[in-house]
Order: C-alpha cells, then sequence, then structure tokens
C-alpha cells in the first residue's frame, strides 16, 4: 500500500489525463460493440469531450508563454518581419481570431477545433476506433501538438489533407497543400522532398537493413550526420541556430533504454504484418514508410535533442493510424499480444509525459492557475532540465 501511495502521489498530476486514457479504452469497447446511428453518436460524443478536455484547458505545457505573447502583441509582431518565430499564415489567423474576441482562452479553443475535427475525421476514415486512434494519440506524442506546438499541428493538417493525393500520386495537389501548410510552419516543406520515398513500396529487408543500419550508428555514437547538419548550418547567416543545436547536443545520454526498447517493439511489430497493412489501410505503404522515418530519426539524431525531437514528431502521425488497425485486425493472430503491450507502453509513455508540474491539468470551466504561476512552473522545469 505505501509504495502505491507513493507512486500516487508522485504522479498526482497524470490523473486527469489518466481517466481519459481510461474513459477512452471504455468508448472503444462500446464502439466495437454498436453500429449505425448509435455508433455515430458515441463518435460525436467522443470528440465533444476531447474538445473540452484540449480546447478548454487553462495554461498548460511550456509554450503558452510564446502564444500568450504573441495573441497579446499580435499587431506589432504583423509588422515585425525580423522575427522568424512565427509563420506569416499563423499570425494572421491569431489576428484574424483575436478581432473576433480578444480573449485568449478563445484563441486556443478555436485554434483546436480548426486542427481537431479534421484530424478525427481522418483517424475516422483510416482506423476503425475513433477512441483506440486516440489512446495512440495520447501516448504517442499527441499532447505536445496540443499544448505546444499551435503551429505544428495546423501545418499538419494540411499533411492529413495531402495524404489521399500522396496515395493516388497526384504529386501537384500534394505539393500545393503543403507549400500550403508551411504558411503556418515551414516544417511541412520537408514532406515534399519526401513524397516519392513515402508513396514507394519497399520489401521487407529493406526496411529491417535500414533500422540496422540506424542502430549500429545509434550504438557506435556516430556523429558523423550530426557533424554534416551542423556544417550546413554554417552556410546560414542566423548563427544562433547553430548555437541552438550545440546548446542542445549530448553524446553522453544512455542509450540502451526503455524509449528505445519501446520504439524497436513498436517499429518490429509493424514491419511483421507490413503485409496486412498494404493490403488493409488507406494509404498504408505511407504510413509504414513515416514509422521507418521516425524510428531513423530517433536513432541517427539521437545526440541533438532539438532535432530528434522536433524532426520525429512530423511523423509521429504514423502510430495513431497504424497501431489501433493492428490491434483490431482479426487477420493479425497476435493482435491480442500486440494490444496488450502497445497499450500498457502507451499509458507507461502517458503518465512518464505528464508527471511533471508543467503538465498538471486544468480547465477554465473549472477554473485555472494563473499565467504567472504557470509561467513560474516554466521557469522551474527549464532551469532543471538545463541541470541534467
Amino acid at each position: 500500500m505505501r509504495v502505491v501511495y507513493t507512486f500516487c502521489l508522485r504522479h498526482m498530476n497524470s490523473l486527469p489525463y489518466i481517466l481519459l486514457f481510461i474513459l477512452l479504452g471504455l468508448t472503444s469497447i462500446i464502439e466495437h460493440k454498436t453500429s449505425g446511428r448509435q455508433l455515430v453518436l458515441v463518435r460525436v460524443l467522443i470528440i465533444i469531450v476531447l474538445l473540452f478536455f484540449f480546447g478548454l484547458r487553462g495554461f498548460i505545457g511550456t509554450d503558452f508563454i510564446n502564444y500568450y505573447g504573441l495573441f497579446k502583441n499580435i499587431e506589432y509582431e504583423l509588422g515585425n518581419f525580423t522575427n522568424l518565430n512565427y509563420s506569416i499564415g499563423f499570425l494572421w489567423l491569431t489576428y484574424y481570431i483575436k478581432s473576433l474576441w480578444a480573449n485568449y482562452h478563445f484563441y486556443v479553443f478555436i485554434l483546436t477545433l480548426i486542427h481537431f475535427l479534421p484530424l478525427s475525421i481522418f483517424l475516422l476514415k483510416h482506423t476503425k476506433s475513433i477512441s483506440l486512434a486516440m489512446i495512440f494519440f495520447l501516448g504517442y506524442r499527441g499532447l505536445i501538438f496540443e499544448f505546444n506546438l499551435l503551429q505544428n499541428s495546423l501545418s499538419l493538417l494540411f499533411f492529413v489533407l495531402s495524404v489521399p493525393f500522396l496515395k493516388e500520386k497526384k504529386y501537384s495537389k500534394f505539393i500545393l497543400l503543403n507549400i500550403i501548410g508551411s504558411l503556418f510552419h515551414f516544417s511541412s516543406l520537408l514532406f515534399i522532398p519526401l513524397s516519392f520515398f513515402l508513396s514507394k513500396k519497399f520489401k521487407l529487408r529493406t526496411y529491417l537493413l535500414l533500422i540496422l543500419l540506424g542502430n549500429l550508428v545509434y550504438f557506435l555514437k556516430s556523429d558523423l550526420i550530426v557533424v554534416f547538419i551542423q556544417r550546413a548550418i554554417e552556410q546560414f547567416s542566423q548563427l544562433d541556430v547553430q548555437q541552438y543545436t550545440d546548446y542542445f547536443y549530448d553524446d553522453k545520454s544512455a542509450k540502451f533504454t526503455v524509449g528505445y526498447l519501446e520504439r524497436l517493439v513498436t517499429i518490429l511489430i509493424i514491419l511483421m504484418n507490413k503485409k496486412i497493412i498494404e493490403e488493409k489501410i488507406p494509404a498504408g505503404t505511407i504510413f509504414i514508410n513515416m514509422a521507418v522515418i521516425f524510428n531513423l530519426v530517433m536513432l541517427l539524431f539521437s545526440s541533438v535533442y532539438v532535432i530528434y525531437d522536433r524532426l520525429s514528431l512530423l511523423f509521429i502521425l504514423s502510430f495513431w493510424v497504424l497501431l489501433p488497425n493492428i490491434v483490431l485486425n482479426p487477420r493479425i493472430k497476435k493482435r491480442t499480444i500486440y494490444g496488450i503491450v502497445t497499450i500498457s507502453l502507451c499509458l507507461l509513455k502517458l503518465i512518464t509525459a505528464t508527471s511533471i508540474d508543467v503538465m498538471r491539468y486544468d480547465n477554465i470551466t473549472t477554473g485555472i492557475d494563473s499565467y504567472t504561476d504557470r509561467f513560474n512552473d516554466v521557469q522551474n522545469h527549464n532551469y532543471n532540465f538545463r541541470k541534467q
């Protein structure tokens, strides 16, 4: 009992997220047993609950400091062409939302509504259970998009819209949508040169060879790729980018970690079911390739936090689609085992990610901590992060 009490006390901040996780688990069972209008109603209610949870949140995460400052000073920022922290599309969207109502929490809710509804529809189209897809969304860094990466979440929306065109090899429409997405965050442009790779079918041994080579680089602590990136950065006039990369450089971190094992197990589960995924999931090949790229990024750039953390997020969508399909597909004999393993990993990852003070949940309908209090939490979090 003492151990349980200590665990609960340490992870009290995670409780709201765990309750949401459990609720999604229950609704996934209901989804599986219902059909017709009842199924539609259940799914609509799930989306409403998620919009309530994410859209009406308080000051959660770390980057709300930047977005709150932007919202307050958007009129100045629109005319400040030297500020490269925000894309022009995001600036104008912020301006228009503020013109409707100069309330920061209204702003957050509208942004959540804009990207979350299309994402939900996309996941409904590509999975059999929106609840299960959202469980993997919670476990596989969806909270980062919701709380810290408002620009990226909007650019991801345009990639989501472009996936059908990539599947049909209508590259001009795919490129156009991601160019529009780059107006909200430049990362959308990275999908354009990757379009050929993402849509191409590879043999299983090719994927396994890539993962093997990535692991060799990871364990041999080879920084050749990092050095190449740094040399490329030196060609830019923005020297602070180089300093930013060096600031997060870490070649002494542990290699054989729980995170490493989780990523290895997950990608092997996906690759072991490659054939079924390609046959049964719309654009399954694209999502397999995204999952492989995600793992390669985590392996090759493991010594530079800012690169592997942000770059890998571009491909995290693949797990939100692939894993629910693997768990629910009756043709996959070991789906129950896969489900227990992956969902347990999701819960563990969720608890780990939300146990820190900056992730303490509150909602404007029940009262929230002040901006100043949460700002101090972020300052303490950043200080402790730098000490590690």
